[in-house]
């Protein structure tokens, strides 16, 4: 096993790892920073408890082979300054810096793994139980698959951090019009149409209609009765099957198709799976 010292690539690869070891204290930290601020969202406080939990498992990962390799203590990590500010001006009680900060956090931290795993290669590391070439291997694609459902769940939890903000949405879609923000979705399908090339997009992304955001206050939504938390199953005679762009086109159709004053059909689905009709009357 090298040991730190034996050859410059050696060194190399041991500080990449030492590094690995900073990155991964600071998502710990950003993580539950996280957690909190996105407490009352369902969705995203579990995925940053679910981050902060990985970061914890591969701090003590690349601990502990450091320590085998004779490298350095697991207070001797460093990490330059980035220039990213958890703090960012943002509006009040806006996670948006923070939530930027963790994007560019994981994605150091894919390349730290990357560079870790080529310098592995190089000084052979990579055969054996607990070589380092799979170690860097194995926690590159756990950061690969957080970078990537963050991504997918940045346009939601904008949206949300925004609303709790006190910023509505004022988009004269047809949808918005009635206070169903559909804004969202076309963030994510924008995403995976970009995304397309790169790779299969995230799985469980889930299929049961469209998933409502907080109704703008006063609006014709909030005051028939839907909330945040509801699924829109159909509008009117029609199915909405999931969050892809037919589906939402299905709901601003129905809804553009009504003349003011007539009534919208909303069948939804409540947290509890409850099943329900609602009406809402277009302004």
């Amino acid at each position: 096993m090298p040991k730190l010292g034996d050859d410059p690539g050696k060194d190399m690869m041991m500080a990449q790892f030492s590094r690995a070891l900073s990155l991964e204290s600071l998502a710990v930290d950003l993580s539950g920073r996280l957690a909190s601020d996105f407490g009352s969202h369902a969705v995203g406080s579990s995925f940053f408890e679910r981050t902060s939990s990985i970061a914890r498992e591969h701090r003590s990962a690349v601990e502990a082979a450091l320590q085998r390799r004779g490298g350095a203590s697991p207070s001797s990590g460093t990490v330059p300054s980035r220039g990213t500010s958890t703090d960012a001006a943002d509006g009040p009680g806006s996670s948006l810096g923070p939530l930027t900060a963790l994007h560019g956090l994981l994605a150091e931290t894919v390349s730290t793994y990357l560079m870790a795993h080529v310098m592995a290669h190089r000084v052979f590391d990579s055969d054996g139980e607990g070589n380092a070439a799979q170690l860097a291997e194995t926690l590159m694609k756990d950061e690969l698959q957080t970078l990537r459902e963050l991504s997918f769940l940045t346009s939601e939890l904008t949206i949300w951090s925004t609303t709790q903000s006190g910023a509505e949405c004022h988009c004269e879609c047809p949808g918005c019009g009635l206070g169903m923000c559909l804004c969202s979705p076309h963030g994510v399908n924008t995403l995976e149409e970009l995304v397309q090339e790169t790779g299969p997009v995230p799985v469980g992304r889930d299929k049961r209609g469209i998933g409502v955001r907080k109704p703008r206050q006063g609006s014709p939504a909030e005051r028939a009765g839907l909330r945040t938390g509801d699924r829109i199953r159909g509008v009117d005679s029609v199915e909405v099957v999931d969050e892809a762009d037919e589906s939402v086109g299905i709901v601003q159709a129905g809804v553009y198709g009504h003349a003011s004053g007539e009534e919208v059909r909303i069948r939804r689905e409540q947290p509890d799976g409850t099943v329900d009709e609602i009406v809402i009357k277009k302004p």
